[in-house]
């Protein structure tokens, strides 16, 4: 039978096909225009889905072709951290269009992230390889590929920390760009891998929230993270309000424990603040056991910033960090951070003035200033918190060069002041000489003044006498003993006098038989003096 023939002709149903598709076009291109002002009036939103897309592709990819070589943990981390890397570029993008950075700065976060990706991309590439030399048998090729791999994942670790820290440069110049990148690089919170019962099996984790379980199969569970050198690490840890209270236990790339909770009870938060100094930084691990239910713990890293260097001060002579005089600044010791190197250079010649003052919240410091032999001229002692220690320190002719300030002993932060000015003996704007050979020549028929201390032991001078009978010598009333010597060019002494007291004046005549120049020498004190030729 034909039915066509028989089925009556029905055009309004004709015209509602027609419409519907109509209006299915209309909304097809809707959708697409809505798309495109989207990314136009959002564009950071759409380079983030469109990072994160590419990304995850091939991280798919990785998990699906890369079972054999890479376990579970190590996917799910390296998910997480091109997950944060795309939030990362993604704030960097906002703090351009809110002109909060420059075109070529922006341009420097599209490359970090860029490098990132293309090692992301060089991973299954390796996996294919090494598939293929396995299945021609070829041991050693695989075995070369595998550890490529290892290493690719370890450069992404870096080429990660490279992105935060610049995102981290850009976030430390005003407040709200604080505020503005705390609230977009939020990374997701991150779930437990088991089994993770032991060191070995210790879930892979970055920084950000994560959440796990025990129970009585499960007592006790290991994570691990890279924590970098010279940071600060923060750990949050809570057991879940419902479960039994918990210890968590904090441990070093030796798994040393460097610090144990004791019990937290279930539903409230146990926080533990631990520096790293320059050395110390690698990979960590946190224990979570003796308990039952589940826990939510948070860990995240904050730079240093000893001295404005945006990192921690070096733990020792050779890595200590250069400063400039004329300036205050500020520090902090504690946990792994046991001590704080600055080196400063100071002219000959010169007096240097410094100050250490631990803050009212700090725990006990000490502080000392080492010469460029690396020798000790100054210590503090022990400084109670909020308790200034101050000293000035001259430098004679020949003493200037590389000095060290260390801080170490306690923990918590302090502030340095340091400040340099020149000697100005006899109102020369410098020191007198520190040997007969390099006396300070002066004239004679007239008043001076100068000062010796610290490592400025001895002053001279040299004048040849226009009816000069005598040298009135004085030191200062709040100076220390020192003594004078009046010599000839032949050091033949002409005059001597030997603890000469702070108020005290002591006159020398000049003998009338001994013959020009005269030198003097002064020495032995602290404090200044002035000279008098009549």
């Amino acid at each position: 039978m034909n039915l066509s023939k028989n089925t009556p002709k029905q055009p309004g149903i004709k015209k509602s096909v027609i419409t519907i598709a109509a209006a299915l076009v209309l909304i097809v291109v809707a959708y697409f225009g809505y798309t495109l002002l989207a990314s136009r009036v959002n564009p950071c939103e759409s380079l983030f889905k469109q990072t994160t897309s590419r990304v995850q592709k091939k991280i798919g990819s990785i998990k699906t072709e890369g079972k054999s070589f890479l376990d579970d943990p190590q996917i799910q981390y390296l998910s997480s951290q091109s997950q944060q890397a795309a939030l990362d570029l993604k704030t960097c993008c906002i703090f351009f269009h809110e002109e909060k950075i420059s075109f070529d700065e922006f341009l420097k976060c599209q490359d970090e992230f860029k490098n990132f990706e293309t090692t992301v991309a060089r991973v299954p590439d390796l996996i294919a390889e090494i598939q293929k030399a396995t299945q021609e048998k070829k041991t050693k090729l695989a075995a070369y590929k595998l550890e490529q791999i290892h290493q690719t994942l370890n450069g992404l670790d870096k080429l990660a920390k490279t992105l935060q820290e610049q995102i981290h440069l850009y976030t430390q110049r005003s407040p709200d760009m604080k505020a503005k990148q705390s609230s977009l690089s939020q990374p997701a919170i991150l779930t437990e891998a088991e089994p993770n019962d032991t060191y070995n099996q210790a879930t892979k984790i970055s920084m950000g929230k994560i959440t796990g379980e025990l129970g009585e199969d499960d007592q006790t569970d290991y994570f691990q993270f890279d924590v970098p050198s010279g940071s600060i690490l923060n750990v949050d840890f809570t057991p879940d309000e419902n479960g039994e209270s918990m210890k968590i236990s904090l441990r070093n790339p030796e798994r040393t424990e460097i610090w144990y909770s004791d019990k937290i009870t279930a539903g409230v938060m146990k926080s533990k603040r631990v520096m790293m100094n320059t050395l110390s930084g690698g990979r960590y691990y946190l224990a979570a056991f003796d308990g039952r239910g589940l826990y939510t713990f948070e860990i995240r890293t904050e730079s240093q910033n000893d001295a404005d260097c945006g990192s921690d001060a070096g733990d020792k002579i050779t890595e200590a960090i250069e400063t400039k005089p004329g300036l205050s600044f500020s520090g902090e010791l504690g946990g792994l951070d046991e001590e704080d190197w600055y080196q400063v250079q100071i002219p000959d010649g010169h007096v240097l003035e410094f100050a250490f003052t631990p803050a009212p919240e700090s725990n006990r410091l000490k502080f000392s200033l080492l010469n460029d032999d690396r020798k000790e001229v100054w210590r503090s002692g022990e400084l109670t918190p909020g308790v200034t220690a101050s000293d000035r320190l001259l430098m004679n002719t020949t003493s200037g060069g590389t000095y060290f300030l260390k801080s170490f002993y306690g923990d918590g932060i302090y502030r340095i002041d340091l400040y340099t000015k020149s000697q100005n003996d006899a109102e020369t704007g410098t020191d007198a000489g520190d040997r007969i050979t390099k006396a300070l020549k002066i004239k004679s028929g007239r008043s001076f003044v100068g000062e010796l201390g610290g490592l400025d032991e001895e002053d001279w001078y040299t004048f040849e006498p226009q009816k000069v009978e005598k040298l009135n010598f004085t030191c200062d009333p709040e100076g220390e003993p020192m003594k004078l010597a009046l010599r000839t060019l032949e050091q033949r002494e002409a005059g001597y006098s030997a603890e000469i007291f702070p108020g005290v004046t002591k006159s020398l005549e000049i003998p009338e038989d001994v013959k020009p120049p005269y030198i003097i020498r002064i020495s032995g004190g602290r404090g200044k003096y002035s000279i008098e030729l009549r």
